[in-house]
C-alpha cells in the first residue's frame, strides 16, 4: 500500500493505493483503499498532515506482514480526517 496524490485541476486528492494482479489476465492493477480528500484542505487542517499519512500507511504496511488482520481492518475503517 501508499500513500499518493493525484494533481486535478481544481488542486490535489490523497488517497491510499493498493497494487493486486488480477487473477483471469494476470495483470497488474492498483485500487483505491481509502480517500482523505482535497490536498489543500488537509494543508488547511493539519501541515504536517502529509508525514501523519505516510506513517500510518507505513504502519498498515508493517501490519500486513504480521497476523494481525482485525487490527489493519479497523484501521482501515477509520473515518477519513474532516478538513
Amino acid at each position: 500500500m501508499r500513500l499518493n496524490t493525484k494533481r486535478t485541476k481544481g488542486g490535489g486528492y490523497v488517497y491510499f493505493l493498493e497494487s493486486y494482479r488480477e487473477s483471469v489476465t494476470k495483470k497488474s492493477r492498483t485500487r483505491s483503499v481509502k480517500r482523505f480528500g482535497r490536498l489543500w484542505d488537509l494543508l488547511a487542517y493539519d501541515q504536517d498532515i502529509m508525514s501523519k499519512m505516510q506513517a500510518e500507511c507505513d504502519m498498515i504496511n508493517a501490519m500486513e506482514s504480521t497476523p494481525c488482520a482485525a487490527e489493519l481492518d479497523a484501521l482501515l475503517k477509520k473515518a477519513p480526517i474532516a478538513a
